[in-house]
């Protein structure tokens, strides 16, 4: 979900606090953004550019990266 916002958010501690309580970031996400928030530009451009290289990589695979886009609301099962 990060990567798809197009907020020009500023980091701050309370951003990332409020990122988690919108969802964007689960409980270690915003944790570690919460002791590091200078570096939150370059983690939401990474999951864009990963996201963008993985489409453009496998655009012509039946497995395209689609399910990059569900990924903050995988069930448990698929997270372990």
């Amino acid at each position: 979900a990060l990567g798809k916002t197009n907020d020009a958010r500023i980091w701050t501690r309370e951003a990332c606090t409020g990122a988690k309580s919108s969802g964007l970031l689960e409980r270690k996400q915003a944790r570690a953004c919460r002791a590091t928030p200078d570096v939150m530009p370059s983690i939401v451009q990474a999951a864009r550019d990963t996201t963008s290289i993985c489409q453009q990589a496998f655009r012509n695979r039946r497995w395209n990266c689609s399910s990059i886009e569900r990924a903050p609301h995988y069930t448990p099962d698929l997270l372990s």
